[in-house]
């Protein structure tokens, strides 16, 4: 079949392990026709004695469109002549589901639809597949442990000092004649108009409960020493 390439990989995820493959460089013209079908058989075997075998089946109008197209889990890419099949199917790596012969694992998937057919047997080594994923998967999957903090004892916690709240307080305007008002009031700033005592932007004219002006008192007359 010319020089197709075949590909085969896992990764693994947050969702699970994906089986990918990858079939590339399948030179159009070549392909055999069954039906309304153009099939691809492609084999790939490993020193390692790994193998791998996709039976693909592209329908005639897909063929004739060469148009890129996703079917499910599987791509079909078109490109001067040739096309590309990319699959990524994601799989169960449980020991119980494993299909295993001898010292290899048998990972077998298909897809049908009406537009592209496509079966996948692949023979990995179990110590491969177990060492390269599914150690990494369960590692992956396991509840971290989580570390406890140490607890310290309990120390007496002293309560911030009360400070009057701004919401609390009653603000009004004063009546003209009143003297009790900010504009009087030790707390009152001028230039910024502001309650320095509730952090309150206030006018000269307001006034509230918590009005305060020190007496001062003021001597006349008399002398001092030494003249």
């Amino acid at each position: 079949m010319g020089a197709e390439k075949v590909k085969a990989n896992f990764r693994v995820t947050d969702e699970g392990v994906v089986h990918q493959i990858k079939v590339t460089e399948i030179n159009i013209s070549e392909l055999k026709k069954i039906d309304q079908f153009y099939q691809i058989n492609q084999k790939k075997k490993s020193k390692s004695g790994s193998e791998i075998e996709v039976i693909a089946r592209i329908s005639k109008g897909l063929i004739e469109n060469r148009k890129n197209k996703k079917v499910d889990y599987a791509k079909i890419m078109f490109e001067k002549g040739h096309l590309a099949i990319e699959l990524q199917k994601t799989i169960s790596v449980k020991k119980q589901k494993l299909k295993r012969k001898d010292n290899y694992y048998i990972i077998s998937h298909e897809l049908k639809s009406a537009l592209f057919e496509v079966t996948v047997n692949h023979k990995v080594a179990v110590n491969r597949l177990y060492e390269n994923v599914i150690l990494k998967f369960e590692k992956k999957m396991s509840p971290q442990k989580k570390v406890k903090a140490k607890k310290e004892p309990n120390k007496p916690i002293k309560a911030p000092a009360a400070k009057p709240s701004s919401i609390e307080v009653k603000i009004w305007t004063a009546k003209d004649t009143s003297y009790r008002r900010c504009e009087h009031c030790h707390y009152y700033n001028f230039r910024q108009k502001m309650c320095g005592l509730f952090s309150k932007r206030v006018e000269a004219n307001n006034a509230c409960k918590r009005f305060y002006a020190p007496r001062f008192k003021t001597y006349s007359g008399g002398g001092f020493s030494p003249r």
